[in-house]
């Protein structure tokens, strides 16, 4: 069989971890991220979510986070994965045995495999009732693990010909293990695409229907969609659906019209200020960077967002204790803001977070 057959895996891949990056993705959506951090928390994650939006290949990235995160063995803390441990570099390398992905061209028996893949290959169209059944026999196993199943489609496009696409969301997907061969020997880039009705037809979703309604334990359907009309209403009845409206990687505009000196100013705290500022000063540069009458529950928001990009960039050499630090700082953020929405004194809160900033983390 071309699929993962076990809940084990031997070796983990040879391939750089790309650590603790995580958080930066989850908080970096702002609300949504807020919400997700919270169900994987508290241990309502549920069986089924619809992703919608036009950016597939961010909301695959984000299923592979949330793989990651679901099934680090050494957590740093509830909700952040460590980067480091072997369940960690399985999730990065697309190729943990708890990490499913089913489209066109995976789950695949040998012979289709070959045919599909071959010297010969001819264009699969659809996800078959049979690539379904194997995937439900995998997650019917028992398990220390928690499973998360992406469906999704997926373009096979030749390295050559992908330079429209954007080279910092797909660097961060390798292909599943299954794929990787294939996908070297070919010289072409994995890339997520939309589910259809072409492609995930009625019969396949039907045979889904009866595990969505008595899921086994610790496994999370994932479907990936830019339109909730491509997917069967029995299917997204049964599942949470949460909707991008812009990609998960750039989610909010600056809420300034001149967002330049905002944005040095984040850039500046970013890098860290040293006890001696002088509070008052901070306030009033940040008051006057914030422009006339801001949404400054938009304003942290936005300034969350900035922090996670700013992440992103250091996060594969990130330490453990630079981990926790820059989850600190994003807390912090995470707290005023959610105290200017309460209608807490926003000067009061706005002090309170540059002096946390500053002195106390």
């Amino acid at each position: 069989m071309a699929t993962m057959a076990s809940n084990t895996v031997e070796s983990p891949p040879v391939t750089p971890p790309n650590r603790c990056d995580e958080a930066a993705v989850l908080w970096g959506l702002g609300p949504m991220g807020e919400w997700l951090h919270h169900a994987i928390t508290s241990g309502f994650v549920g069986h089924g979510w619809v992703f919608k939006g036009q950016d597939v290949p961010g909301m695959y990235r984000l299923s592979m986070v949330l793989a990651k995160v679901l099934n680090c063995s050494e957590p740093i803390e509830p909700g952040v994965a460590c980067g480091q441990c072997r369940d960690c570099r399985w999730a990065d390398a697309n190729a943990h045995p708890a990490l499913l992905t089913l489209c066109r061209y995976t789950f695949l028996d040998d012979k289709t495999f070959k045919e599909v893949t071959g010297s010969k290959a001819r264009n699969k169209k659809t996800i078959g009732v049979k690539q379904l059944g194997a995937v439900l026999g995998n997650v019917a196993m028992r398990s220390d693990y928690t499973r998360v199943v992406i469906l999704t489609d997926v373009d096979m496009v030749p390295v050559k010909e992908k330079g429209h696409l954007s080279e910092a969301t797909l660097g961060h997907i390798p292909a599943p293990a299954e794929l990787t061969e294939w996908a070297t020997k070919k010289n072409t880039t994995f890339v997520p695409a939309s589910l259809s009705p072409a492609v995930f037809a009625a019969e396949p979703a039907n045979k889904l229907l009866k595990t969505l309604e008595e899921p086994p334990p610790r496994c999370l359907f994932v479907f990936l969609t830019d339109d909730e009309q491509n997917l069967m209403d029995t299917i997204t009845s049964r599942c949470q659906q949460l909707a991008f409206t812009a990609p998960p990687q750039a989610a909010l505009a600056a809420p300034v019209a001149d967002s330049g000196a905002l944005d040095a100013l984040l850039d500046t705290l970013w890098e860290g200020l040293p006890p001696t500022t002088n509070m008052d000063d901070l306030y009033q540069q940040l008051f006057e960077a914030a422009g006339t009458s801001p949404d400054w529950a938009l304003v942290l928001a936005y300034w969350q967002q900035r922090w996670g990009q700013q992440w992103r960039q250091q996060a594969s050499t990130a330490t453990k204790s630079q981990v926790q630090y820059f989850n600190k700082r994003l807390q912090a953020l995470e707290d005023a803001r959610l105290q200017i929405k309460s209608y807490v004194h926003t000067e009061a809160t706005l002090r309170q977070l540059l002096f946390a900033l500053c002195h106390e983390i």
